[in-house]
């Protein structure tokens, strides 16, 4: 990704981030989307999820694992219980998660928000060959149809960029006077 570590050269025929678009630096999926595997002999039994967790519901998870108590109220406050998920008793993951890459983005069942980008691209990210989805004007991608996030849905789907929008705004404004 511009780095001195030759990794351009020689990743060959290798896709790291498979069929998505971007990579690490993006806010497309390419660069949020990790793939997660959970063993744990007897106790979870294989199985497949596309359930919507992050890495910050690990702590509340493994919290409950344990049977440690989250008293405080600012601890891991934006961290969710996901132990069911993990163990492989539900498929049901968050509702919505935001995303940060430069520009904040929303996440919320198959649709992914992309807001527009008010801040100067970092001087750094030049060298990278990335996709980095960071543009003046908003996106919007039903993930259901499109997992490459090629067919940008905002202008013909204006109320649906609204109601992100204006979710996206209420979320970020809650998490900064916690």
């Amino acid at each position: 990704d511009g780095y001195a570590d030759k990794a351009a050269s020689k990743i060959g025929k290798h896709k790291p981030a498979g069929d998505f678009r971007g990579g690490k630096y993006s806010a497309y999926e390419a660069g949020t989307r990790v793939p997660t595997i959970i063993s744990w002999p007897d106790k979870i039994k294989p199985s497949k999820s596309q359930a919507l967790i992050s890495q910050v519901d690990f702590f509340a998870s493994f919290a409950k694992l344990i049977g440690a108590k989250l008293e405080d109220k600012g601890t891991a406050a934006d961290s969710f219980d996901m132990l069911d998920v993990l163990m492989g008793k539900s498929k049901n993951g968050r509702q919505f998660m935001v995303e940060e890459a430069f520009t904040m983005a929303l996440r919320e069942d198959n649709w992914k928000y992309i807001a527009p980008q008010t801040k100067p691209t970092p001087g750094w990210l030049a060298n990278k060959d990335v996709a980095s989805g960071l543009q003046k004007t908003p996106q919007l991608y039903d993930l259901s149809k499109d997992l490459r996030e090629e067919n940008n849905l905002a202008e013909k789907m204006p109320d649906k960029v609204i109601f992100l929008t204006e979710k996206l705004t209420q979320i970020m404004k809650t998490q900064t006077r916690e």
